[in-house]
């Protein structure tokens, strides 16, 4: 008898709640009509803050990774830096060890600290000196290449002065050098002498001398100023005026006197 009382009751609940659902829908309806727009500008403020959060931190690590590749592009840059650097010394560094294998020589490593203004190494300042044993006089030489892959000592200049580390030369392109030369194709000797722009000017002994554009120069010995055979560069121009008895040249020296950066300093000249 409980149970079927319990049941009638269920049963007219469910019947008065099914005839008022109607009723309820509709207030349900217009409830939700109006909440749904403030619902929607509540969940877009909601996520607008969201966002702007995640911005924020976002933002923070942008900072961080910006300031590790600015650090990465520095040191890139640097390795950059010293790769050109071995790059554009190749051939420098070549010929200095093809030259200390095959040379007679002792030579000094140094390198250049100072110049007198201008473009050109007319003067320059070594950092060895009277420690390392050089003297007055010394001969200065790079490294350089003839007729293919020959090296040979190419005469940059010699030692006017000495000091404990260091050492000023004075170069071949100088107006107060002055060098005894021969023709290496003929042997024929002259002297050159130090010019403007990256040139040397001199003559022939000999008004009939075979020389031609071309012809490559080495130290004769003469005078006892340069030991001989240290390669001088080659005869870009040959002039004769026609009140002149001798053949006037033009001289490309094999050294560049505007890039000039590390030496050799013959010490002990004899072989």
């Amino acid at each position: 008898m409980i149970v079927t009382g319990v049941a009638i009751i269920l049963l007219v609940i469910i019947g008065i709640s099914s005839h008022n659902r109607g009723k309820t829908f509709f207030i349900e309806n217009k409830f939700v009509n109006i909440i749904t727009p403030i619902q929607k500008v509540v969940y877009n403020f909601g996520e607008s803050i969201s966002n702007n959060i995640e911005s924020l931190r976002n933002l923070g690590n942008l900072k961080e990774e910006n300031e590790r590749l600015k650090k990465e592009i520095v040191s890139l840059k640097e390795n950059n830096r010293i790769l050109d650097n071995v790059v554009s010394k190749y051939d420098f560094l070549e010929n200095e060890a093809v030259l200390k294998k095959n040379s007679n020589y002792t030579f000094v490593d140094a390198q250049v600290t100072a110049k007198d203004s201008g473009n050109w190494f007319n003067n320059f300042v070594i950092d060895k000196g009277a420690n390392d044993g050089i003297k007055k006089d010394d001969v200065v030489v790079q490294g350089v290449k003839i007729d293919g892959n020959i090296v040979k000592e190419g005469l940059v200049g010699r030692v006017i002065e000495v000091g404990d580390n260091w050492s000023k030369v004075l170069s071949i392109i100088d107006i107060r050098s002055n060098i005894s030369f021969k023709v290496i194709r003929t042997q024929d000797n002259g002297v050159v002498s130090g010019e403007m722009d990256n040139q040397m000017e001199g003559f022939l002994f000999d008004e009939k001398a075979d020389i031609v554009k071309g012809d490559k120069l080495v130290t004769s010995g003469l005078g006892e100023v340069f030991i001989p055979d240290m390669y001088i560069g080659v005869v870009s121009k040959i002039e004769k005026k026609n009140d002149e008895l001798i053949k006037n040249i033009i001289v490309e020296p094999a050294i560049d006197f505007k890039k000039i950066n590390d030496v050799f300093v013959i010490i002990n000249q004899n072989k």
